[in-house]
């Protein structure tokens, strides 16, 4: 028994040795070294999700996407009952312009935890990137109506949402313009500053926000919003 936990302890110690070299390693931008010791980390201990990420991230910093992939496929197999392992490879498929597979992943994410606001979020821009509005709406409504409109990007993806079902161009021509269609507009730019009050930084809402205007004729009120939406984005990149 005694030579067991020697061992147990020994196979411990040379885990977190080749874990601490692999970290080092990427932290130094030498990510081949650290893709060698990430894959010895998954031999001592298989199915460990944070090597997974650590590894798959290396290998897409290599431009080793069909490795990643393959990776990400084997992380999800040994942590089937884990919507964390699905969260990664999501990710790589948005990154990847795989968005149906990404849709699918989503689903069967959500299956393991129906709760995750995160989850709901993704399958929200992931339906919205394949041009089905309608149940982006439909879903983020429901979500909204859970969490009280507290999450900003849900409340931007279910108003811009609805924006790509209207023919904003058209209403704007005069060609469409009901009082229905201005009652909608009035409604969406009151969504936006609601949005705005509660993230003042938000350069996508700003700028949907200063559409509308245009949209309503308000020329200079929209050049204004547009100018603050303009510095924002700016600052967040200088």
């Amino acid at each position: 028994a005694l030579e067991d936990t020697a061992r147990s302890e020994s196979t411990e110690q040379q885990f977190k040795r080749l874990l601490c070299e692999a970290n080092i390693h990427r932290r130094q931008n030498a990510m081949e070294k650290a893709i060698i010791c990430f894959r010895k980390c998954l031999q001592i201990k298989p199915g460990t999700l944070s090597v997974y990420i650590y590894l798959a991230k290396a290998l897409e910093n290599c431009q080793r996407c069909d490795e990643a992939y393959k990776v990400l496929q084997e992380c999800i197999f040994t942590n089937s009952e884990n919507p964390k392992a699905f969260d990664l490879m999501i990710d790589f498929c948005m990154n990847n312009d795989r968005y149906g597979e990404a849709k699918m992943l989503v689903q069967e994410a959500l299956k393991l935890d129906s709760d995750n606001l995160h989850l709901h979020v993704k399958r929200c821009k992931i339906l919205f990137h394949l041009g089905e509005f309608q149940n982006v709406i439909h879903f983020s409504s429901k979500i909204l109506a859970k969490c009280r409109g507290r999450c900003v990007a849900l409340r931007l993806l279910y108003v811009e949402s609805i924006m790509k079902t209207m023919n904003l161009q058209s209403w704007h021509c005069g060609s469409s313009d009901t009082h229905s269609d201005s009652v909608r507009v009035q409604s969406l730019c009151e969504s936006l500053q609601r949005i705005i009050k509660m993230a003042p930084k938000n350069v996508r809402a700003k700028m949907l926000y200063a559409d509308l205007l245009h949209y309503q004729g308000k020329l200079e009120e929209a050049q204004k919003i547009l100018r603050q939406a303009i510095v924002l984005d700016a600052s967040q990149f200088s």
